[in-house]
């Protein structure tokens, strides 16, 4: 693979995994009911249930840290091979 395309693929996975946090922490704060309709989990406006859906951020927290770890670690090879390539000529 080369470091072009481990440097997008490590910007794809940085992306996904804010947008994982990002969801994570909006299952952490909106009740059920307010979650967007896209969200799975959501209720309608007129349930009575106002849980907040812990496991679901929990996950979606956990998910997104270790896409941004992955991401940050092809990244860190993507420039390890750079400079390799650098040294070689």
């Amino acid at each position: 693979m080369s470091a072009t395309a481990m440097k997008i693929s490590a910007l794809l996975l940085v992306l996904l995994g804010i947008l994982a946090i990002a969801a994570g922490v909006v299952y952490f704060v909106e009740a059920a009911r307010d979650l967007p309709s896209f969200f799975p989990g959501s209720l309608p406006s007129d349930s009575p249930f106002k849980f907040h859906r812990r496991s679901r951020g929990a996950v979606g927290m956990g998910l997104g840290v270790l896409l941004v770890a992955a991401g940050a670690w092809l990244a860190f090879l993507a420039r390890r091979e750079r400079l390799k390539a650098s040294r070689d000529y």
